[in-house]
């Protein structure tokens, strides 16, 4: 990124950018969202304290 900002490059097309500048082409940006959690975690099993409670 840093070469094309030097040269004055567009960081979608390689022509030169310009306040008035359009990109001829039209891009598709396919977004998701990756399921990071662990498979074998389920919302059924209530959260587990790690330090048991002291009662008086």
């Amino acid at each position: 990124m840093a070469a094309r900002r030097e040269k004055n490059l567009c960081y979608n097309c390689d022509e030169t950018f310009t306040p008035q500048h359009r990109c001829k082409g039209h891009f598709f940006m396919l977004v998701s969202e990756d399921d990071l959690e662990d498979p074998d975690l389920s919302l059924d099993t209530p959260p587990v304290d790690p330090v048991p409670a002291i009662t008086a």
